[in-house]
C-alpha cells in the first residue's frame, strides 16, 4: 500500500469510527457536534454550545495532523515512502518499524499528550492494514523473521 492509500483508508476508518461512537452521544446535534465531542477532551469541548472555538479548532487540527503522521510513520524506513523521501531510518523495510514493539513504544508515549494518541492510532491502523497485505507482518521481529525468496519477494511465516 502506498502512503496516500494508507492515509485515505485510515481517515475513512477514523471518520466512520467517529460517526459510530458519537451516535451514542447524549446531545442530538449535528455530525460536526458529534465529531468534535469524539475528538476533543471534555475540557475543550465544553464550550461547544457557542460554536467552534479557536481552542477546539486548534486541537482538532493538531489531532488530525498527528493521525496523518502516524498513518505514514511506519514506512519511514523506505526511501520511496512519503516521509522516507525526506527523513529515513537506516533499517530494512518492514522490520523494526512494523512490529508490536514500536506499537507499544508509541502507546507508552501516548499517555503524555492526547495528540500522541492520534499518532498511535494512525500507526496502529497502518500496521493492521499491512498485516492483511500479501506479505503479512512479522509482529515480533527480530524473534520472527520474513521468509525471503530468490526473486526478492518476502512473506511472514504462516501468512496465507
Amino acid at each position: 500500500m502506498t502512503g496516500k492509500h494508507h492515509v485515505a483508508v485510515n481517515f475513512a476508518i477514523l471518520m466512520f469510527g467517529a460517526g459510530v461512537v458519537s451516535d451514542g452521544a447524549s446531545s442530538g446535534g449535528s455530525f460536526s457536534y458529534h465529531l468534535l465531542s469524539f475528538f476533543c477532551p471534555p475540557e475543550i469541548s465544553v464550550g461547544w454550545t457557542y460554536g467552534w472555538t479557536y481552542e477546539a479548532f486548534f486541537y482538532l487540527a493538531g489531532s488530525l495532523f498527528f493521525f496523518w503522521l502516524g498513518s505514514l510513520l511506519p514506512d519511514i524506513d523506505s526511501k520511496s515512502s512519503t516521509l522516507g523521501r525526506y527523513v529515513r531510518l537506516p533499517v530494512e523495510h518492514r522490520t523494526i518499524t512494523h512490529t508490536v514493539w514500536a506499537l507499544l513504544a508509541f502507546l507508552f508515549f501516548s499517555v503524555f499528550h492526547p495528540w500522541l494518541r492520534f499518532l498511535w492510532f494512525g500507526y496502529t491502523l497502518h500496521l493492521l492494514l499491512d498485516g492483511v497485505s500479501a506479505a503479512g507482518l512479522c509482529w515480533t521481529y527480530p524473534k520472527k523473521r520474513y521468509i525471503v525468496y530468490n526473486t526478492g519477494a518476502f512473506i511472514a511465516p504462516g501468512h496465507k
